[in-house]
């Protein structure tokens, strides 16, 4: 969720769109029926106006959410559950509305109903397992992912999300193999593969985390590569020993926004291990300009004025 986040990262509402477009054909017949009262295959009797109306609410609030709009989408959405509470396609997007809109009791309760509705939709499921996931609610994310494997056993999303969940659980060899199914089914999943190398550099295998971590390059454009990728491979080259090469690629990670103070810390390192002890003292001023009183900085200042006294001539 996550963490989407988690990485709030991404959010499902676009992921589903091309689903939720196939729909737009349908209301707009369901909507030409229902104004003659006609009846359509499959159906019990005409398409209820009422369903028509919310489905069109449904389809505005997702266009106000994808242009930033979420009050709006709020609106549109409330509305669009209350004419058709039956709709769990309007249950998922009002969720997601309120969700960003830090709702979440509120947004939990409508993937509920949606989940009461359509209990097998391995999206609903996945995302409901995502915000209780965001919520320390382990054991409540963990059941609705097991049901979504059961729906949908090549679901990539599903795979990730389990393999967080056991990484956060303090099993992270479990989490690799979950993590390795995902990428089975979507090899070039960049949050997976940023999970992957994280859990490689807590299992102390740096060769292992810099080949995901090149792998995960590979997936950007060259120049727009994020920090993250960045400070991680920098983290890897030092742990390898190779510290000239590791202060090249935290220099990056510093340089591509506003600079962390742990990267400020573990640039300094690696520009001290390197040699370049100029360099050092600079990235150490920067970082005890943002953090004053650093432990670490500290440190290396002092290590930094020890190297630079004269040594005593022995005679």
């Amino acid at each position: 969720m996550l963490r989407f986040a988690a990485f709030f990262p991404r959010l499902p509402i676009f992921a589903r769109m091309d689903r939720c477009l196939r729909h737009v054909l349908h209301w707009l017949v369901a909507a030409c029926g229902a104004s003659m009262g006609c009846h359509f295959r499959g159906a019990d009797g005409p398409v209820p106006r009422s369903l028509v109306l919310s489905r069109q609410l449904s389809q505005q609030g997702v266009s106000a959410m994808e242009h930033g709009n979420w009050v709006r989408a709020d609106e549109l959405l409330a509305q669009a559950v209350k004419v058709f509470p039956q709709d769990a396609e309007a249950r998922f997007h009002y969720a997601e509305a309120l969700w960003h809109r830090r709702q979440q009791a509120a947004a939990l309760e409508q993937l509920d109903k949606a989940l009461q509705l359509s209990p097998d939709d391995p999206e609903l499921l996945v995302r409901a397992a995502q915000m209780r996931t965001a919520l320390g609610q382990a054991a409540e994310a963990g059941e609705l992912i097991e049901r979504a494997l059961d729906v949908d056993p090549k679901n990539a999303a599903v795979w990730s999300l389990r393999g967080r969940l056991r990484r956060d659980a303090g099993e992270p060899r479990e989490a690799l193999a979950d993590y390795h199914r995902a990428l089975g089914y979507r090899p070039d999943d960049r949050e997976t593969l940023l999970d992957v190398a994280e859990v490689y550099r807590q299992l102390n295998q740096p060769q292992r985390a810099l080949a995901t971590l090149q792998t995960l390059s590979e997936t950007y454009p060259p120049g727009e590569e994020p920090a993250q990728v960045f400070y991680l491979t920098g983290l890897a080259y030092d742990a390898l020993g190779r510290c000239a090469e590791a202060a090249d690629l935290l220099a990056l990670a510093r340089d591509r926004g506003p600079p962390a103070v742990e990267t400020l810390y573990r640039l300094a390192e690696a520009q001290w291990k390197a040699g370049r002890e100029t360099e050092a003292r600079q990235t150490t001023a920067q970082l005890l300009a943002v953090s004053p009183g650093h432990p670490g900085g500290m440190a290396l200042v002092e290590r930094l004025d020890v190297a630079q006294r004269p040594r005593p001539q022995l005679r």
